[in-house]
């Protein structure tokens, strides 16, 4: 198949993919998140509780950012802004005060909760009604099932309606206060201008609009972060940051972007390494000035820091936790190896002249380095592997193998002790029988 139709059929499988995760990851975020409902009543009483706002795990948190009502009861959150910028909006806002601004709304969410009451039984807790006080049993409860699945616990079902009718009529209706990692939220008692029509603590009618992140219509995701507790998909789940504070992928345009984006990393990392290759030995070849030199030696210093930005780009993709993304990556190092690895050409390991292989051992013996591996078989397996193991290494210029003796003749200015780890990392153990003679004064 022609080298363009590879190409061709290539991105067409790729934009189908891409469009296959963002479709299919709405079935498996549901599928994971019953899962993690049901196991979280086996395991501590908060450990499944995720944040109303985004619905990140709050245990992430250590439980120190959370929005706290009257007589003790929390609602435990994420920490995904500090909330020193709140006046830019709810988008701002930390989510333990966008929580409390916006309970009404979240109490009003179309989620179900089981009729139980673990922290009732949890006897390192004490579970007091926000609106009487009185402790809150397993035997006799009400509950407001929150936005996430989280719940407000009363003892009886007129101080549950009470609650409802004050969330109606007042933002931060029934809350103490707020706490950000254990400090005093800056905004706390603040409402975002953008989520309730009056933007002040009085009383006043809910907003017909709500943000997007509170709707009930489920987005394509919510709130956003750089890194996941464990591999997850962001479709119906939290947004991802990609690298830069502006780049989230909120959309599944944007996250489509964000696949391709991913993808093209590895490739453009395989471009850079086979480019300064063949640039380095093009440089070799040619006799330039000490001024070209260090001209040459920039272009490659250069072309190596593109090279290693990429490479810890890709790294950073890894550390988000991203299952799209991730599958992008090592898609992306697979085509890079199909296009720019399984056909690279070693260097010339024979230059037949006279009938003699090799006359460079001869003529270069002093900057030659001739390595003796017994275990070497044969050419077509044993040989290959040694020759692309050299071929790696900095400073390898030329390259022969002569199989009858078992010896690895190497010139260019790699050291011996390097040679032998890079053999001895193949699988051949190896003894130096010859190394280059340097000049007095050389290291």
């Amino acid at each position: 198949m022609p080298r363009h139709a590879r190409i061709l059929l290539l991105a067409t499988l790729l934009l189908g993919l891409a469009s296959v995760v963002v479709s299919h990851g709405a079935h498996a975020h549901a599928h994971a998140h019953a899962h993690a409902h049901a196991h979280a009543q086996e395991a501590n009483s908060n450990d499944g509780k995720r944040c109303p706002s985004c619905n990140m795990a709050a245990k992430d948190n250590n439980f120190t950012w959370f929005t706290e009502l009257n007589n003790g009861q929390k609602i435990y959150t994420c920490d995904m802004n500090t909330g020193n910028d709140y006046k830019k909006g709810s988008s701002a806002f930390s989510h333990p005060a966008l929580v409390g601004a916006t309970l009404h709304d979240l109490a009003n969410s179309t989620t179900v909760c089981t009729n139980t009451c673990p922290e009732c039984d949890d006897a390192s807790t004490s579970v007091k009604d926000p609106i009487s006080g009185e402790t809150v049993t397993s035997s006799a409860f009400a509950f407001i099932c929150l936005k996430r699945g989280q719940k407000i616990y009363f003892t009886t079902e007129a101080n549950k309606q009470t609650f409802l009718a004050g969330l109606a009529a007042s933002p931060y209706f029934g809350v103490r206060n707020m706490s950000c990692g254990g400090a005093t939220c800056p905004d706390q008692f603040q409402v975002p201008v953008d989520a309730l029509s009056t933007p002040t603590t009085a009383p006043a009618t809910p907003s017909t609009t709500t943000p997007a992140a509170l709707s009930d219509d489920t987005p394509f995701c919510t709130g956003a972060s750089v890194m996941f507790s464990g591999f997850q998909t962001t479709v119906h789940g939290t947004c991802v940051k990609l690298f830069f504070q502006p780049w989230v992928l909120n959309s599944s345009v944007k996250y489509a972007f964000g696949f391709l984006g991913v993808f093209a990393l590895p490739l453009l990392n395989e471009y850079f390494v086979r480019t300064r290759e063949n640039l380095r030995q093009t440089f070799r070849k040619r006799k330039a000035s000490n001024g070209q030199k260090r001209l040459h030696k920039l272009i490659l210093t250069l072309l190596y820091m593109m090279q290693m930005t990429l490479a810890y780009l890709a790294m950073l993709v890894v550390m988000i936790y991203d299952t799209g993304l991730f599958l992008s990556l090592i898609l992306g190092f697979g085509v890079g190896f199909l296009f720019f690895k399984v056909d690279k050409k070693a260097p010339v390991t024979r230059d037949d002249v006279g009938g003699i292989a090799a006359p460079w051992r001869f003529t270069d013996f002093k900057t030659l380095t001739i390595l003796h591996a017994p275990s070497m078989m044969c050419m077509k397996n044993c040989g290959a592997t040694v020759t692309q193991a050299l071929q790696t290494v900095d400073g390898v210029d030329r390259i022969y193998i002569d199989i009858a003796d078992k010896c690895v003749y190497v010139s260019g200015g790699a050291s011996a002790k390097v040679l032998l780890e890079t053999l001895e990392n193949v699988g051949y153990d190896a003894t130096l029988l010859h190394e280059p003679v340097r000049s007095a004064g050389e290291p």
